[in-house]
This record gives C-alpha cells, structure tokens and sequence, in this order.
C-alpha cells in the first residue's frame, strides 16, 4: 500500500492574472500506486512524500499563491492510476457564512480577509554618500553645457573618489501573504532586479531589507510581510577605477607555441610607485588616453525578477 511514483505532466497546467494582481496556477499530477484499492487519502498523503505538493505549500516560482485545493480521480483504465489536480492561489477566500438558522449572511456580516487587502505602498528618502561620476564643470564663472566624467586637471580621476551627499528614494512595500520560508527569504538577500520593474531600469532597485510578522484575524493565519527597496540612477552594479602596482607583459613565444605572460612593476618618470590607471587590458594607461572603470556584480549580490519576487 504505497505510492510508486508521482510526476507533474505537460497537460493540464495553466494560470490566471487579474487587475488585482490575484494570481491562480493549475498543475496537474500522475500518481501510480502498487494497490487497486487505495483510496485518495492513501494517494494524496503518501505522494507527497515523493513531490506531490501539500495544502498550503506556496508555488514554486510564485511563491505568494499556495495549494488551496487537491483533487484526486481514479483513472478508468488502471486502478493503479490516479490523475491529482493542484490549484494554487495568491488569494485565497473565505467561505460565504451562514446564520445559526441557516440563512445566508449579507456582505457585509462576512469577515474580512486580510490576504484580499490591497499592497500599501510608503516613500521616503535617505541622505548617504557616494562617488561622484560625472559633472558639469565651471570655468570663470559659467556652467558647462553638458556632463562630462569627473577628473583632475591631469584628466585621471581623482584618488580617492569625489564623494558627494545625496538623498536616495526608498519605497516601502507591505503585503499580507499566506506563508513564507526560509528558502524564499534568500531570494530578497540583496537582491537587484534583472530587468525593467514598474518603470524603474534594470539594476537600479535594490532590495535593502525585509520584515516578516506572523498575523491572525478574522479566523485566518497569515504573514506581514514588508519589504524595503532602495533606487539608484547609477545602478547598484559596482565600479571601479582599472589600476594597480604592476601591469602583464608579453614574454616571447616558447618553442612549442605558448604565449605566457608575467607582471612587470610600474614606475612612474621619477621611479616613483603607483598605483597607476590601467587601459583594460592589463597594460598602463597612456598619458593621452581615457581612464578605464571594469564594472561587475560581486557573489554577495543577485539579480532577481522583481515582479516575481515582489508580487507586483
């Protein structure tokens, strides 16, 4: 009396998206068991040790719907076989009440539920300090007409950055959401959305923290959940200056057609030391050429799809 296997098929899957950002996914399952005469119980408990989700499991890409529903069918070809459907659901309702006399109740005597409230949305801004790269430079009096890249009057940038006071917006998020795990909270840990997000371009929302609160009204558990994104016109993507103590210097070609390479120490026309701007390609910078900034997302970072994180 076990469950033999239990695998999600092509057929059968869908989903739903409203105005109101009520999201419904379909899914649906094939479960053979080993005994003619288990019943849906046996299956829908016994194959979700094997995968087949719970009540109340969150999706796996969305995860603000959960399971709501599990519907198991007897195949009528195979005892063995059972088709399962799965029904997910970011908005789960409650059951229309009745009266003690068996009357139906009017809208308004039917409890709220707070998963159906709306997201609430908060905006603030934050004074912090980051490196300047580009300005308007005033000669005699007159404001340039254009941006141009911040440098001294050698054309390098200046060491280290100028640094300016700036106000970021930070937008709060809250919603009420049916569950979250553990495995889920990972995905906002600095994350950065990886494409255009509610008119904000690519790489310049951050999420900078989150609040979870475990809630319970109107005969429903749920969960606060809150979370804090920080915009940048800039991006949140890092950059730096390309220089160093020493540079790669091509060595001859060895007999058998290797092209090594080694690290030579910089000087400068004095002997003094460096560090010195880079051109990109390992080389030191010619006295007549733009300074070089490499530009790259860090392991601590993530880039996520915000609409799917958030929700929204």
């Amino acid at each position: 009396m076990s469950v033999v296997s239990a695998n999600m098929t092509w057929t059968g899957r869908g989903g739903t998206d409203t105005f109101t950002r009520q999201r419904t996914y379909r899914e649906q399952w094939e479960v053979i068991t080993d005994n003619p005469l288990d019943d849906e119980e046996i299956v829908v408990g016994t194959a979700a040790l094997v995968g087949l989700p719970r009540l109340g499991q969150p999706h796996p890409r969305f995860p603000f719907a959960v399971c709501v529903e599990i519907e198991a069918a007897q195949s009528e070809e195979s005892p063995f076989h059972w088709l399962v459907s799965i029904k997910y659901d970011s908005n789960p309702s409650l059951p229309n009440g009745t009266s003690p006399e068996g009357a139906g109740q009017s809208p308004a005597d039917i409890p709220e539920n707070p998963l159906l409230r709306p997201v609430t949305w908060e905006v603030s801004f934050e004074t912090t300090t980051e490196v300047a790269r580009e300005w308007r430079v005033i000669t005699a009096g007159n404001l340039a007409a254009n941006f141009t890249p911040v440098r001294n009057s050698a054309k390098l940038p200046f060491d280290p950055g100028l640094q300016i006071e700036v106000a970021r917006p930070v937008w709060r998020l809250t919603r009420n959401i049916p569950y979250i795990s553990g495995e889920q909270l990972l995905k906002f840990e600095n994350a950065i959305n990886d494409r255009m997000w509610r008119g904000i371009p690519k790489w310049c929302a951050k999420v900078r923290g989150t609040r979870a609160g475990s809630k319970y009204e109107n005969g429903v558990a749920f969960v606060e959940f809150a979370v804090e994104v920080a915009l940048k016109n800039e991006t949140w993507i890092p950059e730096v200056l390309d220089a160093g103590m020493m540079e790669l210097v091509q060595l001859p070609t060895t007999p058998d057609g290797q092209h090594p390479v080694t690290w030579r120490a910089m000087r400068g026309p004095y002997g003094e030391d460096g560090p010195f701007p880079l051109d990109g390609q390992g080389r030191k910078l010619a006295a007549d050429a733009e300074p070089v900034f490499l530009r790259g997302l860090p392991r601590s970072l993530q880039l996520q799809n915000f609409t799917a994180l958030l929700g929204i």
